[in-house]
């Protein structure tokens, strides 16, 4: 199951495949082995989800996460046998000189709430 909730996820989120198709896809390539629950559009759906909730709870771009995922570091946590221990946003650190720019001097210049022509900010 693990690894079908991760198949179906690739297929709807990277390959950007429809619940329909993605069930046609893996029910003809299951032809010899029918010993497992049927797959529908609903499970596809739900499915996908579940491990779009993981993505996002960790805070990850689904490129970084497709090869993570496969690679099998968040079977644990799909599996729920481990917690899923969210990160908060990546810090970003800009060099000082981004805020040194033309723009940043005029409006340093002008204050706060001015505008170029001189008027103060409508309240």
């Amino acid at each position: 199951l693990l690894e079908l909730k991760k198949q179906v996820w690739q297929m709807k989120v990277c390959r950007r495949m429809g619940a329909a198709r993605i069930v046609e896809d893996l029910e003809d390539s299951d032809d010899d082995d029918d010993d497992g629950p049927e797959l529908t559009e609903e499970k596809v759906e739900a499915y996908a989800a579940e491990v779009e909730a993981l993505r996002n709870a960790l805070g990850l771009q689904w490129t970084w996460f497709e090869e993570e995922l496969m690679a099998g570091h968040y079977d644990a946590q799909l599996s729920g046998k481990a917690p899923v221990v969210a990160q908060g946003p990546p810090k970003l650190e800009l060099p000082h000189s981004i805020g040194e720019g033309p723009s940043a001097k005029a409006t340093q210049r002008q204050g706060p709430g001015r505008s170029q022509s001189g008027q103060g900010a409508k309240q």
